[in-house]
């Protein structure tokens, strides 16, 4: 299966270099293909370890508009609201494939990270299964974001968006069928040539047929689109600077032209929303993209800064992680001997 796989990776990807550069140039991207935070190379460690910094802010917006409307009661709700603690986050994914990630949670007591300031340490057998069964839309948007930032991986924020967004187009939803069909009759050619290479001879390859009118239709599907062009993803410019805008019926999203880097996102749910706005890029571990920090704003209309720390990659685990995690438990047993405070993490957007 994986072998197929591979060989109709290979084979999309030659045929997509078979479009003239004009066109792939002028190519609307797709929904899906906007997620997949694409500056960023594919992820080829074993495990990857993020550190988070996580502030709640004062939401100064809010508490301009609440004193125009001369809401006193709510005015009065939101300066006594207690703001939560800085957490200090260290997400440890290991990478079971590429439909599975396990992951490591730990809480620290201060941004130090050391062992002797773990308060708190969680395991996750299949974190993507977890944010899909979280009840709470913060959670299901910070973590989904997470992954496309970290690993690459769209798949949870394409679902957190498709859930909400009946309008929101799968790439399989809008892949050209005849193109796609040409790609599996010479997916099909490679393997029986590949089997039997006298076959090579005998058998026509589907991108290059004999005859006139049937070479020419070829060509024409060769040159096409993938995927339709989506009427919902426009290019638009805002104070001098493009941007891809996937504009929904509950949602709305930003990113840069060139890089496709996400810049905003809004997500109605109910009568709210959440609200995602990142800082400029830069280069972690001299390799990865990443925002400095976002802020995310809940239903609440509290808002959170995600400090991106330090992020690391390692190609080979020297440890197991149920081992890993183990250690930090009796870690966490001696600290609290020594006195230290370990209790739940609270927080409405953290598991």
């Amino acid at each position: 299966m994986k072998t197929k796989l591979y060989v109709i990776t290979k084979t999309l990807l030659m045929l997509s270099f078979m479009v003239n550069l004009t066109s792939a140039l002028s190519a609307v991207p797709t929904m899906e293909g906007l997620f997949r935070n694409g500056i960023n190379k594919d992820i080829s460690a074993e495990l990857v370890i993020l550190k988070l910094k996580i502030d709640e802010q004062n939401n100064d917006s809010l508490m301009e508009k609440i004193k125009l409307e001369g809401n006193e009661d709510k005015l009065k709700e939101l300066l006594e609201r207690e703001k939560m603690e800085t957490k200090y986050i260290e997400l440890i994914f290991s990478i079971d494939g590429e439909n599975r990630y396990r992951l490591i949670q730990n809480e620290y007591a201060s941004q130090s990270f050391v062992s002797k300031d773990l308060i708190r340490t969680e395991l996750f057998t299949n974190i993507r299964n977890s944010i899909r069964a979280s009840k709470q839309s913060e959670k299901h948007l910070l973590y989904s974001t997470l992954l496309m930032f970290v690993l690459n991986d769209s798949r949870s924020l394409v679902d957190f968006a498709k859930h909400y967004n009946s309008d929101f187009e799968l790439n399989k939803e809008i892949m050209n069928t005849e193109k796609v069909g040409l790609l599996r009759k010479y997916q099909k050619y490679l393997t029986v040539i590949k089997e039997d290479k006298e076959m090579g001879d005998a058998l026509e390859s589907p991108l290059s047929p004999s005859d006139e009118e049937k070479r020419l239709q070829v060509q024409s599907v060769k040159k096409a689109r993938m995927y339709t062009p989506s009427q919902k993803v426009k290019l638009v410019r805002e104070n001098g600077v493009f941007f891809w805008v996937v504009d929904l019926e509950n949602f709305t999203a930003r990113f840069f032209n060139n890089s496709h880097m996400l810049d905003f996102l809004k997500m109605k749910v109910g009568e709210a929303s959440l609200e995602l706005k990142c800082s400029e890029y830069i280069l972690y571990d001299g390799r990865h993209t990443l925002p400095k920090y976002f802020i995310l704003k809940d239903l609440k209309d509290r808002l959170f800064k995600i400090s991106m720390v330090k992020l690391k990659h390692y190609n080979k685990s020297s440890q197991k992680l149920g081992d890993r995690y183990k250690v930090f438990k009796e870690k966490i047993s001696q600290n609290v001997g020594l006195g230290a405070q370990v209790k739940p993490l609270e927080s409405d957007i953290i598991f």
